[in-house]
This record gives structure tokens, sequence and C-alpha cells, in this order.
């Protein structure tokens, strides 16, 4: 049977729980932490344009976010989309 057949079925909190929860675990954390870095960047720039920094501290502040996305966020996303591929479905055909 298809997918709606099973939502029907079982309760949303099953679906829940083994449809999303599996990669939403590492999604949502790395979904904050880059908004968080989002808005500091944000009050890095107002905070050069305002003349309260050096375009040096605004220069540290842009790498070690890129550093902190390409190094940490891009890989967390990549184990979450392959959770989400491989693991998900077969939880979700075993458990509904």
């Amino acid at each position: 049977m298809g997918l709606g057949h099973k939502v029907a079925e079982n309760s949303f909190f099953k679906l829940f729980i083994f449809g999303i929860l599996p990669h939403g675990v590492i999604e949502l954390p790395i979904n904050l932490l880059t908004q968080v870095m989002g808005v500091y960047l944000c009050i890095m720039v107002t905070k050069c344009v305002r003349k309260k920094i050096s375009k040096s501290e605004l220069k540290d502040a842009c790498i070690c976010s890129l550093k902190t996305f390409v190094f940490f966020e891009i890989p967390c996303l990549v184990i979450a989309a392959l959770i989400e591929s491989n693991l998900t479905p077969l939880i979700m055909d075993f458990f509904l």
C-alpha cells in the first residue's frame, strides 16, 4: 500500500515519531544554528557600518561563520538527508 493509506490508518503521533523525528533531530538544531549565525552576522555588519567594530573584526566573524557552515552544518545536513532518504522509509515500513 502507499503512504497515504498508511497515514490514514495510523495516528499522526506514530507518523511523527517514525517519519519525521529520525532526521528532524539533526535538521532542527542545524536550522536554528543557521538562523542564529545570520542574526550574528547582521549585528556585526551593523556594528561595522556604525564604526563600532573594525572591518577586520567583521572579516573574522564572516570567516568563523563560513567555517562553521562548511565544516559543521553542511555535513550534518548531508547526514540528515541520508537518514531521510534511506533509513526513514525502512523505519516507516517496519513500524507503520
